[in-house]
C-alpha cells in the first residue's frame, strides 16, 4: 500500500488544500488564541462572526472576519508568568503587540465618560448609563459592562469594546479607540 501511495506521489499532495472555517456570534479568548497559533503554524483556518440584523424590515447578516488578520499575537493567551515576561520583553523591541485596553483607559482618554449613555450595536432598547470603569446602569440594575452586553445579546460571551456603541461618536468603542491610535 505504501509503495502505491509513494509511486503515485499521493502522500506529497494529500490534504494540502484543506481548510477550516469557524463561524459563531462571538468567540472566547481561548478559541481565538488557539486559532491564532494554528494560523501562525501554517494551518488554513478562518474565524467569522455573524450577527443577524433587522434593517428597514429586512433581515440581514453582519459578517466580520476576525482571523486571520495582522497581529495574531494580539489574540494569544498567556499560560505562565514566564511567557508573559518574555512576551513583554519581545514587544519592547518589535512594538507589534497592542496593550490590553481597559475601560479605565477609555475613560482617561475621554472616549467614554461617566454618566454617558451607551447602547449595544444593533440592539434596540439597550441604552445604559456608564457608572464607572466597571459598571453601567440598565433599567435600574447595576451590571458590569460584560454582564450588560451578554444580557442584551443573549450570548455567552462578548467583546464589549466591539459592541458598545457611543452615540456621541457614532461608532463602537473599538472603532473610536483605533481612530485615536492612528492620530
Amino acid at each position: 500500500m505504501d509503495n502505491f501511495l509513494n509511486d503515485n506521489e499521493i502522500i506529497l499532495n494529500f490534504n494540502n488544500k484543506q481548510r477550516i472555517i469557524l463561524v459563531a456570534s462571538e468567540f472566547d479568548n481561548q478559541t481565538l488564541s488557539a486559532c491564532s497559533w494554528l494560523i501562525s503554524n501554517g494551518v488554513n483556518i478562518k474565524c467569522f462572526t455573524i450577527q443577524p440584523l433587522l434593517f428597514n424590515g429586512k433581515h440581514l447578516l453582519d459578517i466580520n472576519v476576525l482571523l486571520p488578520q495582522k497581529g495574531l499575537e494580539d489574540f494569544y493567551v498567556e499560560f505562565s508568568e514566564k511567557n508573559r515576561i518574555n512576551r513583554k520583553n519581545a514587544n519592547k523591541t518589535t512594538g507589534k503587540r497592542k496593550p490590553n485596553v481597559k475601560m479605565s483607559d477609555l475613560i482617561q482618554k475621554d472616549i467614554v465618560k461617566v454618566g454617558e449613555i451607551l447602547s449595544i450595536k444593533n440592539v434596540s432598547n439597550s441604552d445604559a448609563i456608564v457608572l464607572d470603569e466597571k459598571f453601567v446602569e440598565y433599567n435600574g440594575q447595576k451590571l458590569t459592562f460584560n454582564e450588560w452586553g451578554k444580557k442584551m445579546t443573549g450570548w455567552s460571551s462578548i467583546n464589549i469594546y466591539r459592541y458598545a456603541f457611543s452615540k456621541r461618536f457614532g461608532c463602537v468603542l473599538n472603532d473610536k479607540l483605533n481612530e485615536n491610535e492612528k492620530e
